[in-house]
């Protein structure tokens, strides 16, 4: 989309009555949300700009022979030492100049048994962010999994109240210190490879788990917000959703396309449990016609639609080299365009994804996770033609609050839950997501090395406060 259709787009945008251009880049930072007052409470920064980094935790606890085979624990904080390295990785995020986390908490962890909650190692690192570097921690309830006790994950009858609680008992602990809160990193996800593909528990392949797990998700989301909004009245809810077009083909008629009613019914489908959760669909849409298909309970949808709720700020996560250049390594495509023009196109899918989600749910919006290149050169072409997009979008007016590179370092790849005969060194493959802004060295320290990506990513933040200071 060049400048002009941008712009275009935007205005009719704004003449259809969303939220574009009334909206001020502050209106979501996190002095303007208000602060606990809570006792021993601590001042957190004010960006008008959300520059953050995220450190990579997903997690699958569940290791029972009989039901998970020989898969390994996956927990990316433990396979990488962040449980005991957590402060120099802290600092190595604090010295890009971030004021912003994505923090993990594996839930497994902190809840040991039903109702028994345990902030032990938790504690350290958020007080750390939030009184010595300034940073404030925005926690994933849940990056995937759920504790060794739902044997099932998230299909058993206790998971939708289990979170909820778990969300209000984390939420009144940190409360003082933390008021950003991600109920659910990427629901969608969840969907698929719960209940569509197989790799997690409860390992189903059908159209019809898909449907129910997304609903089930879409239930436990809406009691978790209701709970951390309970505990703090100032919360800041962030989601964090993609949109997964996989998850479509084969479950939808056939359709044009083009046809605006088509496009809509697949976004629809894409982002499910999300379009039900956030109110975006009613229960008179097409899409809600094909889960009464699939199994779903007229019951179940009622209550959804009766229990929506809207995040705060729709956070978007999108890679190029995933969604846009899938199969060729990285955006770059093995060099076959100079690198700037790969860069900007690379940029330029990305801005298309978060207008289509802008449009669809008509929210503030965030760049919650993004990276792109398997080179450092790849790297920071990337994000200096994103840092150009975002400067044209927030100036065209779209209500743009912030932007995070995934991950910090690299890390190891999912695929090492299963790839049990291999070390772990083997997982720690940069690509698709992981594009760290420091490299990790495959030794038994796993060395974080800085590279100029990350010096790169300081300089755009250091340039973005300068100028937001001036406006």
């Amino acid at each position: 989309m060049n400048s002009t259709h941008r712009r275009e787009f935007l205005r009719m945008m704004a003449a259809a009555g969303g939220t574009l251009a009334m909206t001020p880049l502050s209106a979501f930072a996190a002095s303007d949300q208000g602060h606990s007052k809570a006792k021993g409470s601590t001042r957190l920064p004010n960006p008008k700009f959300y520059w953050g980094l995220g450190l990579e935790n997903g997690w699958i606890a569940q290791t029972n022979l009989a039901k998970d085979g020989n898969r390994r624990l996956l927990d990316v904080f433990l396979q990488m030492q962040h449980y005991e390295r957590w402060k120099e990785d802290l600092d190595l995020a604090a010295g890009i100049g971030v004021n912003t986390i994505r923090y993990s908490v594996p839930w497994y962890k902190a809840e040991p048994r039903p109702g028994e909650y345990d902030w032990s190692w938790i504690d350290k690192p958020v007080e750390y962010m939030v009184n010595k570097l300034k940073i404030i921690p925005v926690m994933d309830l849940i990056h995937y999994g759920t504790p060794t006790w739902m044997e099932d994950g998230v299909i058993d009858d206790r998971y939708p109240e289990a979170i909820a609680k778990y969300a209000s008992a984390m939420a009144t602990h940190f409360r003082g210190l933390v008021n950003h809160y991600t109920p659910q990193n990427e629901p969608q996800i969840t969907s698929l490879f719960c209940g569509l593909i197989g790799r997690w528990p409860p390992y189903q392949k059908s159209y019809d788990s898909w449907c129910d797990i997304g609903m089930r998700v879409a239930k436990a989301t809406l009691l978790e917000v209701e709970a951390i909004r309970g505990a703090v009245p100032d919360a800041v809810i962030i989601s964090a959703d993609p949109f997964v077009f996989e998850a479509t083909t084969g479950f939808l008629p056939k359709g044009n396309p083009q046809d605006p009613q088509y496009k809509e019914l697949r976004m629809a489908a894409a982002i499910f449990p999300s379009c039900l959760t956030y109110g975006r669909i009613g229960e008179k849409h097409a899409f809600i016609d094909l889960l009464l298909k699939h199994g779903v309970k007229p019951d179940d949808i009622s209550w959804v639609a009766k229990h929506a709720q809207k995040p705060d700020i729709l956070g978007f996560n999108y890679y190029p080299d995933i969604h846009a250049y899938g199969g060729e390594g990285d955006y770059t495509r093995h060099g076959k365009l100079p690198l700037s023009i790969a860069a900007r196109q690379a940029a330029d899918v990305t801005e298309m994804g978060l207008l289509d989600a802008y449009e669809f749910f008509q929210l503030p919006i965030y760049l919650t996770e993004t990276s792109a290149g398997l080179t450092t050169e790849a790297k920071v072409a990337y994000m200096n033609a994103l840092y150009e997009s975002v400067l044209r979008l927030r100036q065209d007016g779209l209500p743009l609050h912030g932007v995070n590179w995934w991950p910090l370092y690299d890390t190891i790849q999912w695929d090492y839950r299963e790839g049990v005969d291999k070390p772990l060194t083997d997982f720690i493959r940069p690509g698709g997501w992981n594009n760290g802004l420091y490299t990790t060295k495959k030794t038994a320290n796993l060395e974080r090395v800085q590279t100029d990506a990350a010096k790169a990513y300081g300089a755009i933040i250091r340039k973005d406060a300068a100028l937001l200071k001036k406006s």
